[in-house]
């Protein structure tokens, strides 16, 4: 298991704190947390009982990044304006 996933949620709180401060995103990208967003959730998937038997602490401390991670992700949607919020909600039509 990375041993960043544990890390990477309390790294993130400084700037997450700026945004909810500022009420806008400035000239953050999002791009770390929606990677480690789909980090912890093939994580999640991998530590499965059905995919891996007794792996309940990789589930665990993966999917409590998880849940970390999509609020932070959550946050900087709410806070970003209509053209960067469709720009990384629908990559594909950019």
């Amino acid at each position: 298991m990375p041993k960043h996933n544990g890390c990477m949620e309390w790294i993130c709180r400084p700037t997450f704190f700026k945004i909810l401060k500022a009420k806008s995103v400035q000239e953050f990208k999002p791009d770390p947390y929606v990677a480690t967003v789909l980090n912890c959730a093939m994580w999640v998937m991998y530590g499965l009982p059905f995919v891996h038997p007794d792996s309940l602490l990789v589930v665990t401390i993966n999917g409590t990044g998880l849940i970390i991670e999509l609020a932070y992700v959550l946050v900087f949607l709410l806070y970003s304006n209509w053209s960067k919020r469709v720009r990384y909600t629908f990559p594909i039509t950019t």
